[in-house]
């Protein structure tokens, strides 16, 4: 019933099935996504990562590759939203083999995955950090989609902080 329902609604269902039947057997990958793309959607990014981690330990669904790379990926982009750099690259480099070929993920997670990896890479004074950073941004400059001039810039922005040229 959670699926297709309004947003609040479907997370409301979800914690209360969780509280009434922990071991209920709808309490699956696919039910934990829907509600943390839902919380995702609602800009509620703590709920969308505990949702989606939740997933990563539930029963298997449908599709339990599919899931998850799902889970990793709203789970990196919500830490991305947060400035979480470090869950925000390792999410995101979990998510990134799933999501090969699916340009409106994978193009946001390069992106993201960019912005994380060069991020820690200039904290940490690390070139070869800052320099992969670098090359997952020109990749998603490469994907078509709402993040492609925004990798492209951002990727020139980078470069001329390290010192390249454009």
């Amino acid at each position: 019933a959670s699926v297709g329902a309004p947003s609040a609604t479907a997370i409301d269902m979800i914690t209360t099935l969780e509280t009434l039947a922990p071991k209920s057997k709808y309490l699956t990958q696919d039910a934990y996504l829907v509600v943390a793309d839902d919380a995702m959607k609602a800009q509620e990014a703590d709920r969308a990562m505990m949702f989606a981690r939740k997933a990563l330990t539930a029963p298997k669904g449908a599709n339990p590759a599919k899931a998850e790379t799902n889970a990793h990926y709203i789970i990196g982009i919500a830490a991305a939203n947060k400035k979480d750099n470090a869950t925000a690259s390792k999410e995101l480099r979990a998510a990134l083999p799933g999501l090969k070929g699916i340009p409106s993920m994978e193009g946001p997670a390069l992106y993201f995955l960019g912005e994380a990896t060069y991020a820690i890479g200039r904290q940490q004074m690390d070139r070869t950090g800052a320099d992969q950073g670098i090359k997952y941004m020109l990749q998603a400059a490469l994907i078509s989609g709402p993040y492609q001039s925004g990798a492209a810039g951002e990727a020139r922005r980078m470069k001329t902080e390290m010192g390249e040229k454009k």
